[in-house]
């Protein structure tokens, strides 16, 4: 369900910053949400010091991955 939300989010408002907050790691579906257009993706689990920074980043035009995804070297977001 999210992932249609997403997508249609993105598809009626492409301006909209959209950061992914979930319980799930796993590369495929970070992928997917990549391709979707995800501006960032953290854990559940970040602290709200790392969700600050995910929504600083985002909203001044960058993207944000939790440091999990960058040791998961997955080469669509690297």
């Amino acid at each position: 369900m999210a992932l249609t939300v997403k997508k249609k989010i993105k598809e009626l408002h492409p301006q909209v910053k959209v950061i992914i907050l979930t319980q799930f790691d796993e590369p495929v579906l970070i992928v997917h949400l990549v391709a979707l257009g995800a501006d960032g993706f953290l854990l559940k689990d970040s602290s709200p010091n790392e969700l600050e920074k995910a929504i600083a980043t985002v909203i001044q035009g960058g993207q944000y991955f939790t440091e999990l995804v960058h040791e998961m070297n997955i080469p669509e977001i690297i």
